[in-house]
């Protein structure tokens, strides 16, 4: 079939809300109207997923368990479904997927039988599981883990809105890494210590320009505050990502009993945190309370079962001396503060399951919908979708 672009007003017409972030092969997200418009690739599955619908009383072959490997994909269709009403889809990692009722997802039901099968959004009820990549390890070849720490690090705990970088932290190991940072690029790190934590300074030998700040520049990053922390949509390397995840735990993170927690104001960089953890491998929820220092809620993201725990050791390098031998003893326990919210439960390897907490009606939104072949499944917001038509195995 060759690639085409339609336009589909009708009402029973499978799609996206504008808006939903769509995962890319170069490591970045787009949302999908922009993936739609620009006919660009998408992450799907190479291998038809067994489906079947199992039926009482009649014989059922073995099913098939593999799911086939998760690939660049150019879609066969991209679609503008037009204005439909559509529903919100929370899942108890806290990802959101607004899609219209007519959307296809593989779930498996929390009662009766456990294999997945092809449902609507319609037919979807809290108990529901759809699955999740573990293997969606697509990255750019942009910064190195020095580079990604630093700016994972600023976005924690920096100052990034005057004429000079600023870092608060610990004479922990992470001061070491900021003076050593800093020096790699020409400029120095003033201490100030204040009793509690320290206030660095990094200077420029070149009063009239700032190596450190361009490069925060270079970033997208400087400039942003409290809420508006995030980070921008740029071709970041698997490198760069480990030393992301390990600058923000070193600075607004923490290594628990039995969980490690990273905590901020910006949800939108929580959020972007959770999809960099899943693209290593490792499963996060997400969930916000209220701020005793501020009016605006505090989101935060778990790291709890002990596979993922195990996973987050290994590929990640805390500098704060103190969370990494915490890290490391939680690893060799593997204890997890609570079941995890998603689990393989006997599937594919690659591949957890994410249960739906709640559907809700979320007003009329513009739709939009890719069609791969031969799966009909990709990847949008860190859940496994399949909008387009579903193929015959599973109809």
């Amino acid at each position: 079939m060759s690639s085409s672009y339609e336009r589909c007003e009708t009402a029973a017409w499978k799609g996206l809300a504008e808006g939903t972030p769509i995962w890319l092969p170069d490591g970045t997200v787009a949302p999908v109207e922009d993936v739609v418009a620009a006919r660009r690739s998408v992450l799907a599955y190479d291998k038809e997923w067994d489906l079947r619908e199992a039926r009482p009383g009649r014989p059922y072959p073995p099913r098939d368990s593999e799911v086939g490997n998760l690939v660049a994909t150019r879609p066969v269709r991209w679609i503008d479904g037009g204005v439909q009403p559509v529903f919100a889809v929370t899942f108890a990692s806290g990802r959101v997927i607004e899609a219209t009722a007519a959307s296809r997802w593989a779930v498996r039901s929390r009662e009766g039988s456990r294999r997945p099968t092809w449902k609507p959004t319609a037919c979807l009820v809290p108990g529901c599981a759809a699955p999740a990549p573990l293997t969606a390890g697509f990255f750019g070849t942009l910064g190195d883990e020095w580079d990604g720490w630093f700016v994972g690090s600023m976005l924690g705990d920096g100052n990034m809105t005057g004429r000079t970088p600023t870092w608060v932290g610990h004479d922990d190991g992470t001061l070491q890494q900021i003076r050593d940072y800093a020096a790699k690029h020409g400029c120095h790190a003033n201490v100030e210590d204040n009793g509690t934590w320290l206030r660095v300074r990094l200077v420029d030998p070149e009063w009239h320009c700032n190596t450190l700040r361009d490069l925060l520049i270079e970033h997208r990053v400087w400039g942003l505050k409290g809420e508006g922390k995030r980070l921008a949509a740029l071709p970041y390397s698997r490198e760069f990502s480990c030393g992301l995840v390990a600058g923000l735990i070193d600075s607004d993170g923490s290594v628990e009993t039995r969980q490690v927690e990273f905590a901020n104001i910006s949800e939108e960089l929580v959020r972007q945190l959770g999809d960099v953890l899943l693209r290593l491998g490792i499963q996060s929820s997400i969930s916000s309370k209220k701020n005793n220092q501020s009016d605006k809620p505090l989101w935060r993201l778990r790291v709890a079962d002990g596979r993922s725990v195990t996973q987050l050791c290994e590929v990640v390098r805390l500098r704060a001396d103190h969370k990494a031998a915490a890290l490391a003893s939680l690893a060799t326990r593997s204890l997890a503060s609570r079941r995890s919210a998603v689990g393989r439960r006997g599937y594919a390897e690659s591949i957890v399951w994410d249960r739906i907490t709640a559907i809700a009606p979320v007003g009329v939104k513009r739709t939009y919908c890719v069609d791969v072949a031969p799966s009909r499944l990709w990847v949008a917001n860190g859940v496994v979708t399949g909008c387009g038509t579903a193929p015959s195995k599973g109809s």
